[in-house]
């Protein structure tokens, strides 16, 4: 018995590191953008790009970036767009010759794994050095969305509290004709099949180890 204890043991741990990898990766989070977070840039940029921890659903209006000046007015120059060579990326372009001063970024969307919703915010600044008051300001804007990432958070309190943004949906709209949206689908059920994989071929293995040992 002690061998079908230390397999089903096995089996357990590896069932439980399938589960996780598959939470972890729900939420497409913020991982990079140019400018980055909290950066001090000498000239105005153009545009602004993030970079999340995985592809998007490109279903408008589930999909934001919208950057604001310190008075709260938006500096963007047209709709976000997602890069259609890399579907983790988004892109907003600028007004030319922003003057310095500290913007707000503010993000959302839909991660196409599983169809959570995830939001953001952080803030550059241009052309001059953030004051205490600013880095408290982005202290702040920290916070946003991370309380998504909590068993108490529901999706309606995430959206509540980027109030500037239109309400993503927390659930994923409507699949469309398109061929994109079918990705998200078939990775749950190739994500759902391996997990049944291994626990029949966990299971079979000890039921075959105990019926040997009771041979």
């Amino acid at each position: 018995m002690k061998n079908g204890k230390t397999i089903a043991a096995v089996a357990f741990v590896v069932v439980s590191a399938l589960l996780t990898a598959t939470s972890a990766s729900a939420h497409a989070r913020y991982k990079d953008s140019t400018p980055a977070r909290g950066a001090v840039v000498a000239a105005a940029p153009s545009s602004l790009t993030i970079t999340y921890s995985n592809d998007i659903q490109r279903i408008s209006g589930t999909y934001d970036v919208a950057v604001a000046d310190a008075n709260g007015a938006d500096v963007t120059n047209g709709p976000s767009a997602i890069d259609n060579a890399d579907r983790s990326m988004v892109s907003v372009p600028l007004r030319l010759a922003l003057p310095p001063g500290r913007y707000v970024v503010r993000w959302e969307n839909i991660s196409d794994e599983d169809g959570d919703p995830a939001q953001g915010a952080f803030s550059f600044y241009v052309g001059q050095q953030p004051t205490a008051s600013d880095l408290a300001a982005d202290a702040e804007l920290a916070a946003v969305g991370a309380e998504a990432d909590t068993p108490e958070a529901s999706p309606t309190s995430a959206v509540t509290a980027t109030p500037s943004l239109p309400a993503a949906s927390p659930t994923p709209a409507p699949v469309s004709s398109g061929g994109d949206d079918g990705d998200s689908g078939s990775r749950i059920w190739i994500i759902g099949a391996s997990i049944v994989i291994a626990v029949t071929v966990t299971g079979f293995i000890v039921w075959r180890t105990i019926a040997k040992k009771d041979g």
